[in-house]
């Protein structure tokens, strides 16, 4: 019997095997997503099987079945296992390069089309086996976005509309026409997995616009003075090995992508609003990463990962917002 201010541990599912996202693999989507807290007790006694409120270490309420009284660590890490100590000399020697390799990384990404909008959280990503290289890519995606800003959709003919979203038949047109870019066969226009650039523009557009609006409308916001904080860190990542000999494609790269801005301070004063609406939505993730993770309590390391649980959050959002197309 356990009784109010007892520390306990309740249990409660949060999602039923088929109540759970297609989109993660088919053993996790097998399982029910549950949750285990502990905490304090709140009622005068109770117990296990009992539907009960416990208080949280930081304050929270939260409801489940009493699951156990006085909850203690019972497991371990296993025996020791030799093959790691190899494993851990190897990876040593791989990561010896440190920064160099990040770097490296970067390289690839942008040598083979990736072109990044710096700090607007949206990638378009496209792989050409034609000629051109990487700084023509991301010059010619550069004067793209600047003249189709300066396009405007007079006749306002919607392609999509969700609950509090609307997507233009102009909007549409100028992301397929990103992710298009560097495309080995312009026709066709499909990307690796196989979907087409208006597919591929019109998901990252759901999905931008939906996140945009759930920040929002949870109350997050970004000042002038934290934005100047954000975008001088990005900038300062960015331009790290901007003149490195060994990394010399980056840094063609990249400068080719503020040439096409007329300017680095140019790009970053472009790029200003759209870095804002990302600060806002990294700011509601991490708060419901947070209180994902404040469920979990100590039993985090056997649950679900986080990166699964956001996922299955923006899907949720997303099938809230019910786009059409038009």
């Amino acid at each position: 019997m356990a009784r109010k201010g007892d520390w306990v541990r309740i249990h409660n599912v949060v999602l039923k095997a088929d109540e759970r996202t297609a989109k993660i693999p088919d053993d996790t989507r097998e399982c029910d997503l549950e949750m285990w807290v502990k905490g304090c007790l709140v009622e005068d006694a109770a117990q296990i099987g009992d539907i009960v409120t416990v208080e949280t270490a930081v304050g929270r309420l939260q409801r489940g079945v009493l699951a156990e009284e006085n909850p203690h660590y019972t497991h371990s890490y296993g025996e020791f296992v030799p093959e790691i100590i190899e494993i851990d000399k190897k990876l040593r020697k791989i990561m010896a390069g440190g920064e160099k390799v990040m770097k490296k990384k970067l390289l690839v990404a942008l040598g083979i089309g990736i072109v990044v909008i710096a700090g607007a959280g949206t990638v378009y990503a496209t792989r050409s086996q034609k000629a051109k290289s990487s700084s023509d890519q991301a010059y010619e995606l550069g004067q793209m976005i600047q003249e189709q800003d300066k396009k405007t959709d007079t006749s306002d003919e919607l392609y999509a509309v969700g609950k509090d979203i609307q997507i233009t038949k102009q909007e549409m047109k100028n992301h397929e026409k990103r992710f298009a870019l560097g495309e080995e066969d312009a026709q066709d226009s499909v990307t690796d997995d196989g979907k087409s650039s208006e597919e591929k523009a019109f998901q990252a557009l759901v999905r931008r616009k939906t996140l945009a609006v759930a920040a929002e409308t949870a109350g997050y916001t970004v000042s002038d003075a934290e934005l100047d904080q954000i975008v001088s860190e990005k900038r300062e990542a960015m331009d790290t090995g901007i003149d490195d000999p060994e990394n010399k494609e980056y840094g063609e790269t990249l400068k080719a992508l503020y040439d096409s801005f007329v300017g680095e301070d140019q790009y970053w004063e472009y790029m200003r609003e759209e870095t804002r609406t990302s600060a806002e939505i990294e700011k509601y993730f991490a708060d419901k990463e947070n209180e994902y993770k404040e469920q979990l309590g100590s039993d985090g390391e056997t649950a679900q990962p986080w990166d699964e649980a956001r996922e299955e959050l923006v899907d949720q959002l997303i099938a809230e917002q019910d786009v059409k197309t038009v």
